[in-house]
C-alpha cells in the first residue's frame, strides 16, 4: 500500500491471492470470483 502525503491518494500497486477452490467447472468464472473477492476485501479493509 502506498499513500501520497499531499494529496492522501491511496494506491495498492499489487496484490497476491492464493486460492484453493476445488474442481472448476469454468476457469473464466474462477478467475473472475477470486479477483472480484480480492478487490472487495481490499476496499472493505480501507474503509475501515
Amino acid at each position: 500500500m502506498r499513500v501520497e502525503p499531499t494529496t492522501r491518494r491511496i494506491r495498492v500497486p499489487r496484490v497476491l491471492s492464493v486460492v484453493d477452490c476445488g474442481r472448476v467447472a469454468s476457469p473464466v468464472t474462477a478467475a473472475s470470483q477470486v479477483r472480484g473477492g480480492a478487490v472487495w476485501g481490499i476496499g472493505a479493509a480501507l474503509a475501515r
